[in-house]
């Protein structure tokens, strides 16, 4: 009687081991569902928000650089005009594959919404990033293909030598930077950098 309780035991402790991995799968499958952008398969809003959040407290505990880029395409509304919806989607998919393929493992990708896409660039002064932006507009340029106008991007990138409070405020910075680009005449780079979350945009600046 006591071999077939222990058995039973074994049984019942086995199926809530099972259980509680199943389980375990289905709540990491929701939480990817939650953060990864459907269309493009890279971090969407929230889930670069989250990531960003983690990286930031980790370059504060380092004491490490880390830069921001935020991408504006120009001219998408006239693409989905021009070429329709699906050829738009397409090129967004596209954008995600180059801006993953031409990052590293350690950075982070994300589409904030619409034709917007932000890139966390982890431990990178000002000088490499700007190294990683002239390879990003090299490989955009012609997303869609020889049919397409060439695909062109405003870019807004903020270097941190120390780092910023939060991820609102990493993103409102290069996201003012981007909108300087675009006025500037689209096809533009606007680089700064901040010493600290307490310190305004310091003389280095860079257009391109």
């Amino acid at each position: 009687m006591a071999v077939v309780e222990l058995a039973g035991a074994q049984v019942a402790l086995f199926a809530m081991a099972v259980a509680l991995v199943i389980e375990h799968r289905r709540l990491i499958a929701e939480r990817s569902v939650a953060t990864t952008d459907f269309l493009t398969g890279i971090a969407n809003r929230r889930g670069f928000y989250e990531t960003l959040t983690r990286e930031i407290e980790r370059s504060r505990r380092y004491q490490t650089p880390m830069t921001l880029l935020y991408l504006d395409c120009d001219e998408f509304r006239t693409i989905n005009d021009s070429f329709g919806h699906s050829a738009g989607n397409r090129l967004l998919t596209h954008i995600a594959a180059i801006l993953r393929e031409n990052t590293r493992a350690s950075d982070v990708v994300g589409r904030l919404g619409g034709d917007e896409f932000a890139v966390f660039l982890a431990e990178t002064p000002a000088e490499r990033s700007a190294e990683v932006v002239a390879r990003l507009q090299a490989t955009t340029r012609s997303a869609l293909g020889p049919e397409a106008p060439a695909v062109t991007f405003s870019i807004g990138a903020i270097t941190f030598d120390s780092p910023p409070t939060n991820p609102n405020e990493a993103i409102r910075v290069a996201d003012a930077l981007m909108y300087e680009a675009k006025r500037g005449g689209k096809d533009r780079v606007v680089h700064a950098t901040v010493g600290s979350a307490a310190q305004r945009l310091k003389g280095q600046r860079h257009v391109a």
